[in-house]
């Protein structure tokens, strides 16, 4: 209680002391750095595989697995998944946080290296991509008519792409990525 009757019994202190701690937290606040977007380095490599003409089970046989294989023994992994479809193969490795992921990504490049001479004829070279915050779009716009495709993307480029990216270029240098939908 004692801080309490301090308070009250000298009002003009109380308040210096409230001014002072107000003037210190606003100079302390204009010189602290604020990224919109910090940039983050994920712990997920994808590596991406075509194979033009090929099915999902030639895929998995003879893409997926060898490659699977290889990259099973990357140091930190955490966790594998692929996905094989036609014309491609997607394997997503997911590293504990924490790790060095330029290492990785040269452990991974070798080792796809490695395999990438054994697989069919007609492979295309596996592609490495390392996920990171600057590929995440900021802003996600959907937009659905009953127009053509051309028609909608005419419009949305006119009416709606161009006019943002010109307002936000001159804010922040945001990035627009347009997502259209047809029904």
């Amino acid at each position: 209680m004692k801080i309490y009757e301090t308070a009250v019994k000298n009002p003009v202190g109380t308040s210096l002391v409230s001014i002072g701690l107000v003037l210190i937290g606003l100079m302390f606040y204009q010189q602290l750095p604020v990224d919109l977007f910090p940039e983050i380095e994920l712990n997920m490599v994808s590596v991406m595989t075509s194979y033009p003409g090929a099915g999902p089970d030639d895929i998995e046989s003879n893409v997926t697995r060898p490659l699977e294989n290889v990259l099973n023994s990357t140091e930190n992994l955490e966790e594998i998944s692929s996905v094989s479809k036609d014309n491609v193969s997607v394997i997503m490795l997911e590293f504990e946080w924490g790790s060095d992921m330029n290492a990785i990504m040269n452990d991974v490049r070798d080792k796809v290296d490695l395999v990438s001479g054994a697989l069919p004829d007609g492979t295309n070279d596996p592609m490495i991509i390392k996920f990171s915050s600057d590929m995440a779009p900021v802003m996600i716009l959907s937009a659905t008519a009953r127009e053509s495709s051309d028609a909608l993307y005419k419009i949305l480029d006119e009416q709606i792409v161009a006019p943002l990216n010109r307002r936000v270029w001159e804010l922040l240098h945001f990035q627009v990525h347009r997502s259209v939908k047809f029904k």
